[in-house]
């Protein structure tokens, strides 16, 4: 058996039908060189054998007799043929197409009574690419380790290889009553333990916060760079959703990023904010709906140190200004800049009071959720942010899956009720890859802000062509 953490049960309690809690990614591959065997079988001999050999595929979820305590993961057998699907498009197989079909595939929930993951081969594109969808609960796992697993199923040369390792026997009994309730007990036990043997040392950082008069709550930490209060304004992302999505795929040449931070003296990251800034700016001024204050972003922030390869969800969120009231991108790109050195800064300062942070209770957790589900209270509540962004980092060299060639992968990820739009940026190879999710009922069609991102960085290249 193995623990979750308050995150992890999170996202399945606060799931619903309007509100999958998966992410997932999506990879275009090569048309295959040879038909001797259809690329789903090819895929299916080349993917399972990992499939098998790796734990966090064969975790199921189990709860503990009457919700006392945290549900648990247990280890079970697994038909990965229940799991991976072929899917063909209808002629003539279009981009746009493909991008609704996964976002068809995106809104439908995965079965608790099986592990919580998925694998969706799409064929019947026009261009004659592949497409590989994959889907996994967010309860297993954060977005940087979702990539590390992804890329630990892929490999460096076309030559198909079959996994060496050992295929994992599963435990031979669904654990009883007691055992799963002495396990849970004793997981909550040592948390609080060690959580109580903090509090010495987060006590004197507290005294030293009100020393300096720094009375911030969690999500007033990360201000802007004059540490004023964030206002965020009300907009079309920031309501009640449905479970309709909408997805859509851009793609960025990485080395015009890296001369656009190199001109400006910014990080790269501090560019594609900009980029997404300037989108949205431009698609909510073109509906009329462009507030005077600026629009404020969560930024997922990793706890994980780089090398460590972990199954949970370590993150926590950053919120910080996108000076989209600001119309020169330029301008833009420096207060940005700013207002991402300020977060990191604060991040940094306060990170005792997330490292002593306290499982919330499972009944509180449950009545949040009836709350969410049976009212619209939601819609009443002051927003923290109005999107989220967030960039990951991929391989910086090509991959190859089932012996073709990964020409690009982009992320699909959830939106929950008041974060209508989520835009998830993927650096692979030689291009900044980033994936449009959306509410449909906040955002009609994702391809329309797929369009903007375009244009935004077209200005900020235009930019520094003229300044040359």
């Amino acid at each position: 058996m193995e623990a979750m953490n308050s995150a992890d049960v999170a996202f399945l309690h606060f799931e619903s039908k309007d509100t999958p809690m998966h992410i997932g990614c999506v990879f275009l591959l090569e048309k295959p060189k040879t038909n001797k065997i259809s690329f789903f079988q090819a895929f299916k001999d080349t993917i399972i054998p990992r499939l098998e050999s790796e734990p966090l595929f064969r975790r199921k979820l189990a709860h503990i007799p009457y919700n006392l305590f945290y549900p648990v993961w247990i280890q079970t057998d697994i038909d990965c043929n229940k799991h991976i699907h072929h899917v063909h498009l209808p002629s003539p197989g279009t981009q746009k197409q493909l991008e609704d079909c996964i976002a068809e595939l995106h809104s439908t929930l995965l079965d608790r009574h099986f592990p919580l993951w998925e694998i969706n081969v799409i064929e019947g594109l026009e261009t004659e690419e592949i497409c590989v969808y994959f889907k996994i609960h967010h309860a297993l796992l954060d977005g940087s380790s979702a990539l590390q697993l992804s890329e630990a199923m892929l490999d460096h040369n076309p030559a198909i290889q079959i996994s060496s390792k050992d295929k994992i026997s599963p435990q031979s009994e669904y654990p009883n009553k007691l055992s799963l309730l002495w396990f849970a007990l004793k997981h909550t036990i040592s948390q609080y333990k060690k959580n109580f043997l903090q509090l010495p040392k987060n006590f004197l950082h507290f005294l030293s916060d009100l020393r300096k008069n720094n009375n911030d709550s969690l999500f007033q930490l990360f201000a802007t760079s004059s540490n004023k209060k964030l206002v965020v304004p009300k907009t079309a992302f920031n309501k009640a959703i449905t479970y309709e999505r909408t997805f859509a795929t851009v793609s960025l040449p990485l080395d015009s990023i890296q001369s656009l931070a190199k001109e400006y003296n910014v990080f790269i990251n501090d560019v594609l904010l900009t980029i997404c800034s300037g989108a949205v700016r431009h698609y909510l001024s073109n509906l009329g709906e462009l507030p005077k204050e600026t629009l404020i972003t969560g930024v997922p922030i990793s706890l994980s140190k780089s090398t460590m390869m972990h199954y949970s969800n370590r993150t926590t969120m950053g919120l910080m200004s996108l000076a989209s009231d600001i119309g020169n991108p330029f301008i833009r790109l420096q207060m940005i800049h700013d207002a991402m050195n300020s977060m990191k800064k604060n991040f940094i300062k306060n990170k005792y009071k997330l490292d002593s942070a306290i499982d919330v209770p499972l009944w509180l957790l449950c009545l949040l959720t009836i709350l969410i589900e049976k009212t619209k209270f939601i819609d009443l509540l002051p927003s923290k942010a109005n999107l989220i962004i967030s960039n990951l980092p991929g391989p910086q060299e090509p991959v190859y899956l089932a012996g073709c060639k990964i020409l690009s992968c982009f992320p699909i990820t959830i939106v929950i009720n008041e974060f209508g739009l989520n835009i998830t940026m993927i650096t692979y190879f030689n291009s900044i890859n980033i994936g449009i999710t959306a509410a449909k009922n906040s955002i009609s069609d994702a391809s329309i802000v797929a369009a903007e991102i375009t244009a935004s960085f077209e200005e900020l290249c235009k930019g520094l062509e003229q300044s040359s």
